[in-house]
């Protein structure tokens, strides 16, 4: 009927046009939800009018993009931040959060659409001979200044200078400059400026409580050894506070003299462990001293989120950063380095992987629910090393991590290790080396292997409760003989010894545990037990076996004569 007049050449036409029009976009129902892009932009009332608004661009340029409407990007600035600041000033988290507050998500775009509307930017390989840094990560990582399009970005008004600090170097796909961070529950102001020349960290809970809780440093010590901890508590949480420092340095690996351009967590192949209980945080200062040649961070296996904080901590040389994450999860883990691309195995290769274990609030329990508890606890990391031969079929060394990158890798390619170690080198836990401990004491063995699979065994002993898979909440098995340990990953078993003597603890797989070096001493002191082993004989001469028993029981196993005892 309203068609039908504005047919008609009447003085009022283009009213009734206009009426017409909006009388349309009255009744023309919203579109469903479920039609929309998840939390994304409104579509349009009247889709099929606005398609013959809307230009149309040729068949040939055409992308999947075009279909769906998106908001233009706010742009990145990038200023230069200032190294001395970051230096001088004293460290303070930039960010937290709030799981209590309501989660209000922002706009969801497809992964391909974030800059359709922007100027073409070019490929990471048309790039990289211009940006590149000087280490190269792989295929996967793009240079600083191409942002990767992520399915969810989420704005942030009050911490917009944060967003000046993005890493140098990506993961790939699936990560992002700490500061473009994946939709998360609630972002929350700090209530002042930033400190440090870090990224914003990032933590499960509110940023003013947490403060009210107590704090506790701890002061780490080399491996194999622990620092002092509670093995169950009736405290509450409480946030611990660690301070790893990234040191590169040449490091020998075996007796021969053998060194490798190392990197490492506080100067020791493994890093040093950390012991927290479950429901506290784990507030880590994170620092690349200014000597350094590459960019580091950390990824704890035990937290969640944001690569396990690698997200969040990758620093250059002269910076530090600080990661406060929740201890949710019950149970012995590893942490290393995770920068992107090759220099992930790499970095691992060399050296910076370590344990972080989050023990139950009351303790370790057997199967029913017992207590179980520990008189020493050592720390066992297995580490692989790969290291270049000349021609001359001896071992190379290198001046720098650079010089030797391209011969490690190509190496590591094989994936056959020159090197399986534990705790950094040939012998470090054998000989005078040996783990000490006590006839009748409990031991706690935390194996970690962060990039090959493992086999376990105590040459005559056991594992008398044994976590194989590392968590707590998982019911120990027991008797264990040999017992396995997944790369990236740790395996707990506790056993009390009960004979003196030298216990190998060995890799079993024996080329390895043997040839390669992955073994381990344990010297266990107290008395001798007869019951459990007792040597009835010395070595002696063979002797023919009728002749042997016979002068043995008093008689002849042949039967043709009786002995008489004497």
């Amino acid at each position: 009927m309203i068609t039908a007049r504005t047919t008609t050449r009447i003085l009022g036409a283009a009213t009734i046009v206009g009426a017409s029009f909006f009388a349309t976009l009255l009744v023309t129902p919203a579109a469903p939800q479920s039609d929309m892009v998840t939390q994304g932009p409104p579509e349009p009332f009247v889709p099929w009018l606005m398609k013959f608004l809307q230009p149309t661009a040729p068949v040939g340029t055409r992308s999947e993009s075009a279909t769906l409407p998106v908001p233009r990007p706010r742009p990145i600035q990038q200023p230069p931040k200032s190294a001395a600041a970051a230096q001088s000033n004293p460290l303070t988290p930039a960010v937290a959060y709030n799981s209590e507050q309501a989660v209000r998500q922002p706009p969801m775009t497809h992964q391909h659409e974030q800059y359709s509307q922007q100027q073409p930017i070019p490929r990471p390989r048309e790039q990289a001979n211009q940006q590149m840094p000087k280490f190269l990560l792989g295929p996967t990582m793009v240079p600083p200044d191409e942002q990767l399009v992520q399915p969810t970005r989420m704005a942030v008004p009050a911490r917009e200078e944060s967003i000046q600090q993005g890493p140098k170097f990506l993961l790939g796909p699936t990560m992002v400059s700490p500061d473009e961070q994946l939709i998360q529950p609630t972002r929350i102001a700090a209530a002042g400026p930033t400190t440090i020349a870090a990224r914003a960290a990032v933590s499960n809970g509110d940023f003013d409580a947490d403060l009210r809780l107590p704090r506790k440093r701890i002061q780490l010590v080399a491996p194999p050894y622990v620092h002092a901890h509670e093995q169950a508590t009736r405290e509450g949480p409480k946030i611990i506070e660690v301070r790893l420092v990234v040191e590169e340095k040449d490091m020998v690996i075996d007796d021969a003299g053998t060194k490798i351009n190392a990197m490492t967590f506080n100067g020791t192949i493994p890093a040093p462990a950390i012991i927290v209980h479950e429901g506290d945080y784990v507030e880590t200062t994170l620092v690349n001293p200014s000597t350094n040649s590459m960019q580091h961070n950390i990824d704890f296996h035990a937290a969640t989120g944001g690569l396990g904080g690698g997200d969040l901590t990758l620093i250059s040389p002269g910076e530090q950063t600080v990661l406060r994450w929740k201890a949710t999860r019950p149970g012995a883990y590893v942490y290393h380095c995770i920068p992107g691309g090759s220099m992930i195995p790499w970095h691992i290769m060399a050296g910076m992987s370590g344990l972080i274990m989050v023990l139950p609030r009351d303790g370790l329990k057997d199967r029913e629910g017992r207590p179980l508890h520990y008189d020493r606890i050592y720390d066992i990391g297995e580490q692989a090393f790969y290291v270049p031969r000349g021609k001359d079929g001896k071992f190379k060394t290198y001046d720098s991590h650079a010089d030797a990158f391209s011969d490690t890798m190509e190496l590591m390619h094989g994936l056959v290790p020159t090197h399986v170690v534990y705790n950094g080198r040939v012998g470090a836990l054998t000989g005078k080396n040996a783990l000490p401990a006590k006839v009748g004491e409990n031991v706690l063995i935390v194996h970690t292997s962060t990039d090959r699979d493992t086999r376990v065994h105590i040459v005559g002993g056991h594992g008398d409760y044994l976590w194989e898979m590392g968590k707590f909440n998982n019911p120990p098995t027991v008797d264990a003989e040999s017992w396995f340990v997944r790369a990236g990953s740790a395996s707990v078993v506790l056993y009390t010894f009960l004979e003196p003597g030298v216990y190998v603890y060995i890799n079993h797989n024996m080329t390895e545990g043997v040839e390669l070096g992955a073994s381990a001493h344990f010297k266990v002191q107290g008395p001798w037990n007869n019951d459990l082993m007792a040597q009835v004989r010395a070595p002696e001469p063979i002797r023919a076996a009728g002749k042997a028993l016979g002068g043995q029981y008093g008689f002849s196993i042949t039967g043709k004569e009786s002995l008489s005892l004497k």
